[in-house]
């Protein structure tokens, strides 16, 4: 974290995400671990660590299609929890710019001209 960054309210981010988008996550966490030890690999988070980072893209950056990510195919699914560990900026929650979107993200590329996007803090408009 950074010296300036205010630490990331959690009481927030769960109240934000219902008891079964919880357990989902925690599906979601579950299934990628599986596919990264079915595999041989290795994880460079934990399960935890994944749970929280998939709480907070899911809370502030982007709300996702949990479900419809649980059930994807693999490829879908590996590249969500790729961008979602690895892109994850724990300080706020966001996701770094230009390093790839969720294809199980609800909204399009924040990037995406004249879009408007729908959070849970309401109707966000391109300026």
């Amino acid at each position: 974290m950074t010296e300036n960054a205010p630490a990331i309210d959690w009481q927030n981010v769960l109240a934000a995400i219902s008891v079964e988008q919880q357990e989902l996550i925690g599906k979601i966490a579950q299934r990628a671990i599986d596919i990264v030890r079915q595999h041989g690999g290795t994880l460079t988070v934990d399960h935890m660590q994944c749970i929280m980072d998939i709480c907070l893209v899911h809370s502030r950056a982007c709300p996702l299609h949990l479900w419809r990510w649980l059930a994807s195919a693999q490829a879908d699914f590996v590249h969500d929890f790729h961008i979602i560990c690895t892109m994850t900026d724990r300080t706020t929650g966001d996701l770094k710019p230009g390093k790839g979107w969720p294809i199980h993200a609800v909204n399009p590329r924040p990037h995406s001209f004249g879009t408007v996007f729908d959070t849970p803090q309401g109707t966000l408009r391109p300026h």
